[in-house]
């Protein structure tokens, strides 16, 4: 489940960055929509968002976005590319939702560092939702974060103190009670999802197909962070899972939960990550050939799982264009790769 709060700023990032970043901001917000929505969740906002933007003349926001990418001299998205992407969001998204009140009073409000150079129609709105993502996680023990986009005001956490001087419905809660809580701020989506621990329980649906696959993305996108790496040179569309893959994943004891995941997921991602340190070596067609299989564009690899015993082994298969489908896991003395799709 995911815990930051979007800000309305987030939203709108790609009709304020600078024109060579639109690109980043747009797939940012794509990976985003695709990344919550495909797990049938709802996109956590900032209160009354839509109105928020209509009132600033924001929404509908293709106009925006318009002025922006005529900046740039070759468009990967249109205008209108970007505006489905936000409408979809706003549509599906929804504030934060409280165990057992709604309504609360503060004093003494002060964050630090504080938000400079705004409307102070806007300051006000932003002041409102650390406030609120601070109480949240307050009396909700949590620990949300806040989506947010705006290169003037570039930090990444913020301070809140106050004093929660009263709450409706009432809770046992001695008043004033105060209030000193940290939040972070994030402007990128793939660096929020770096720092915290993504990796959803997926024993429970351990062989759907897409919820692997994301757990494998993000996986990679970790192991990219944790070398200095690029966060945005690895894409969901840079690799697939085979037809049969999640079920040779089931057969040998690799889905999330069974004995030898953690090894196959670590041999996963160091495959997809291009981890240098990691051994792979082409699949041959027979034991005694060393002649590297292929089948129409792709070409054949192994790599290995476990070494013990049956000796598991990752096969896939990878194009000139280093698009690797995941084929399936198989043990040593097999030899068997399953044919790619569109072959």
């Amino acid at each position: 489940m995911h815990t930051t709060v979007m800000s309305c700023d987030f939203l709108l990032a790609p009709a304020y960055c600078a024109p060579e970043s639109i690109e980043h901001r747009v797939a940012d917000l794509a990976e985003y929509a695709r990344s919550v929505l495909t797990r049938n969740e709802s996109p956590l906002l900032e209160s009354d968002a839509v109105n928020k933007l209509i009132e600033a003349g924001k929404y509908p926001c293709e106009g925006l976005f318009k002025n922006n990418l005529a900046k740039v001299k070759e468009e990967f998205f249109t205008a209108k590319d970007i505006a489905r992407i936000v409408s979809n969001i706003l549509i599906n998204g929804k504030g934060l939702e409280y165990s057992d009140y709604q309504l609360w009073e503060c004093s003494q409000s002060l964050m630090q560092p504080s938000f400079s150079q705004l409307s102070p129609n806007r300051l006000k709105e932003l002041e409102e939702l650390v406030e609120e993502v601070s109480i949240f996680n307050e009396l909700e023990a949590k620990d949300h974060s806040i989506l947010h986009y705006c290169p003037i005001n570039s930090f990444p956490e913020i301070e809140y103190t106050g004093n929660l001087d009263e709450i409706a419905p009432q809770r046992d809660l001695v008043l004033p009670h105060p209030i000193k809580r940290i939040t972070r701020l994030f402007s990128d989506y793939r660096e929020y999802l770096t720092s915290i621990s993504y990796f959803h329980d997926l024993s429970e649906n351990r062989e759907n197909a897409v919820l692997l696959k994301e757990a494998i993305f993000w996986g990679v996108v970790c192991d990219l962070k944790n070398r200095n790496l690029p966060l945005s040179s690895f894409d969901p569309s840079d690799f697939d899972l085979g037809d049969n893959f999640v079920d040779s994943l089931r057969e040998h004891q690799c889905l999330p939960g069974q004995n030898f995941w953690g090894s196959c997921f670590s041999s996963i991602v160091a495959v997809l990550s291009r981890d240098p340190a990691y051994e792979i070596n082409i699949f041959s067609k027979t034991g005694k050939c060393d002649k590297q299989r292929e089948h129409g564009r792709y070409k054949a690899y192994r790599s290995h799982v476990t070494k013990g015993g049956v000796g598991l082994r990752l096969l896939f298969w990878q194009d000139d264009d280093d698009y690797i489908e995941l084929a399936n896991i198989g043990p040593k003395h097999e030899l068997k790769i399953e044919v790619p799709r569109g072959n």
